[in-house]
């Protein structure tokens, strides 16, 4: 078991991952003063599962995934 993030598959962070799978991801924690670091190796969902999560999203919210700037690959 691991974390989880979704992206658009062709958005600029998307595109990078399919380069270079290896990722962090950081946080603060509030509670303990102190920031998290966390590095490993970033897995592909298959499309199924991608899917599932998306249309389990508010249909506003999958409205502004789609159309956010951050959804648009790279030139």
């Amino acid at each position: 078991m691991g974390f989880f993030f979704y992206t658009n598959y062709n958005s600029k962070k998307g595109q990078q991952l399919s380069e270079n799978n290896h990722a962090s991801l950081l946080f603060w924690w509030r509670e303990q003063e102190r920031q998290v670091r966390i590095e490993g190796i970033v897995e592909k969902f298959d499309r199924n599962e991608s899917e599932k999560y998306f249309y389990s999203r508010p249909h506003e919210s999958q409205i502004g995934a789609l159309t956010s700037p951050q959804s648009k690959g790279h030139s």
